[in-house]
C-alpha cells in the first residue's frame, strides 16, 4: 500500500466531518474502502484502510517501532563523560565534533555559514569515535524523553529486504495462524516508521556488506525516502560515515548526496588541527 495515498484518503475523510456512530459512515464497518478515480490514477483498484482503523494501524506500527528504539547493548558505555575521560592524544582533533554533538544532544540546531542545520554527519576513518559520539547524543535524547532509533545501515538494508519477502508471504502465514513475531512485514510501513521517528541515528552509512552484493536502485530509493522525509520535515538525524562528499555522490547519487550536503552539519573526526595529520583511533590508540 502506498502510504502517501493512504494519508491523502484519511485527510479527505476527515474533511468530510461526518458524525461519529457505532457504524462507520465511510466503510460500514468493513474496514476497507476504494476511491472513485480514473483507471490511470495510481489509486485505481486499490483498497485503502478506512479512517476507523487508523488507531489500530498506528498502534501496530508503534509497537514494531518500539522494538527498534534505543541504543545497542554494546554502546551502553557511550556518554559525553566517557568521551572526555579518554586520553588527549585520542581526543585531539575531535573537539569540534564533541562540542557540536553536545549541542545536538541538547536539542539545539547547529549553525554554520549563517545557515541553521538540524542534522549532523560525523565523518572519518574507522575507530575515530564517530559511533561512540553518536551514541552519546542518542543517550542524551533518550534521557530527555525523546524517542530515538539507532539504525545500522546494513541492518536497515537487510530489514527492508526481509520485510519485502515477508510481505509477499504474509497471506500464507495468516492462513496458517502463524504468530506475529513483531518483525516488519511491510517494507513501506517499515521505511515510513524509520523516516518519521522523532530522532534517528544511522550508523556506518555506506558501509556495505560485500557478501550481499552492491547497492541496488531499490535500496537507494528506500534510503532516499528516509533522507527526503527528514530533510523536508527537519526531523533531526545523525549520520556516521567514512565516505567523503564526492564518494556520497558516487555511491548514492545526486538526490541523496545533495540533501545531506545541504542540511547536515559535516564534521571531520580523523584530522588534527593542521588539517593533514590523522588523529588516533579510539580502538587501538594509534
Amino acid at each position: 500500500m502506498n502510504d502517501e495515498l493512504q494519508l491523502k484518503v484519511w485527510d479527505r475523510l476527515r474533511a468530510m466531518n461526518l458524525p461519529v456512530s457505532d457504524c462507520c459512515p465511510h466503510c460500514h464497518n468493513e474496514g476497507w474502502l476504494t476511491v472513485n478515480v480514473p483507471y490511470t490514477h495510481p489509486a485505481f483498484g486499490k483498497a485503502f484502510a478506512c479512517i476507523c482503523r487508523e488507531d489500530e494501524i498506528t498502534n501496530k506500527q508503534t509497537k514494531k517501532l518500539n522494538l527498534r528504539l534505543g541504543l545497542p547493548k554494546k554502546r551502553d558505555y557511550c556518554t559525553f563523560e566517557w568521551f572526555d575521560k579518554q586520553p588527549f592524544s585520542m581526543r585531539e582533533g575531535k573537539e569540534e565534533a564533541r562540542a557540536i554533538a553536545e549541542c545536538m544532544a541538547k536539542g539545539q540546531a547547529m549553525a554554520s555559514d549563517g545557515i541553521s542545520r538540524p542534522h549532523l554527519a560525523l565523518v572519518g576513518d574507522t575507530g575515530m569515535g564517530k559511533s561512540s559520539l553518536a551514541a552519546a547524543i542518542g543517550r542524551a535524547r533518550i534521557e530527555a524523553g525523546q524517542s530515538t532509533m539507532w539504525l545500522d545501515y546494513n541492518e536497515f538494508n537487510e530489514t527492508v529486504y526481509k520485510a519485502q519477502q515477508r510481505q509477499f508471504d504474509r497471506d500464507r502465514r495468516r492462513a496458517q495462524n502463524m504468530e506475529d513475531d513483531g518483525e516488519p512485514d511491510n517494507f513501506y510501513e517499515y521505511v515510513d516508521s524509520v523516516s518519521r521517528t522523532p530522532f534517528l541515528i544511522i550508523d556506518d552509512l555506506g558501509d556495505m556488506d560485500q557478501k550481499k552484493g552492491q547497492l541496488t536502485d531499490f535500496m537507494r530509493d528506500r534510503l532516499y525516502s528516509v533522507i527526503r522525509t527528514r530533510y523536508e520535515r527537519e526531523l533531526p538525524c545523525v549520520i556516521t560515515t567514512n565516505l567523503s562528499v564526492d564518494q556520497l555522490y558516487e555511491h548514492f547519487g545526486k538526490r541523496i548526496a545533495d540533501r545531506i550536503g545541504e542540511s547536515w552539519h559535516w564534521v571531520r573526526m580523523d584530522l588534527l588541527s593542521d588539517g593533514k595529520s590523522k588523529g588516533k583511533s579510539f580502538r587501538f590508540g594509534k
